[in-house]
């Protein structure tokens, strides 16, 4: 996966500051989610889980499931700044391991999985796409609460997400490459 982050790393940058031009002119200011939340695993990390969201996907609790016990989780709602990538990395490389992305196919999500690549490259450290597939759409049936009906319903982009949808395809992605069969 590195190779793919390593040939964004030019393109990338010229992308990310369109997208907060088009945040900015859209008045979509993502402030609910400029920070970026941490919680260690108690004992040393089998996996370092990345989520953009807090309360996992479709609402359940990741760090409530017995299969995380062993996972340090990042959560960020927002591309990652070069702060929080040092912060991410430092965690990765203490522990020798991989990051892995948890979040939805919208375009949003897709851009912050992105970006989290691309950031964590300079420092050797690769991320992969774990979520969401048909794995993470049955745990979360599971789990969810009764969030997720057993007839899942898409939701329409909003002009924000078809901005950023605009502008990942200018970005020269194998998407076959990223995404896992089976989502």
């Amino acid at each position: 996966m590195s190779k793919i982050f390593e040939q964004l790393q030019p393109t990338f940058d010229s992308v990310n500051r369109n997208v907060e031009r088009i945040e900015h002119r859209m008045n979509c200011h993502m402030s609910w989610c400029r920070d970026m939340t941490f919680q260690a695993s108690r004992y040393p990390p089998r996996r370092i889980i990345f989520c953009t969201k807090q309360t996992g996907l479709m609402g359940f609790h990741l760090h409530e499931d017995r299969r995380f016990d062993r996972a340090s989780f990042f959560w960020r709602g927002c591309p990652v700044t070069p702060a929080h990538a040092a912060l991410i990395a430092c965690e990765a490389t203490k522990h020798n391991l991989n990051v892995a992305f948890v979040g939805d196919l919208d375009p949003w999500d897709l851009f912050i999985f992105l970006s989290l690549g691309v950031s964590l490259f300079p420092f050797g450290v690769d991320v992969d796409y774990v979520g969401i597939d048909s794995n993470w759409l049955q745990l979360c049936r599971r789990n969810g609460n009764g969030i997720i009906k057993h007839h899942d319903r898409l939701i329409d982009l909003d002009p924000f997400e078809r901005a950023v949808l605009r502008q990942l395809q200018k970005l020269p992605v194998n998407w076959n490459k990223i995404i896992p069969r089976g989502g």
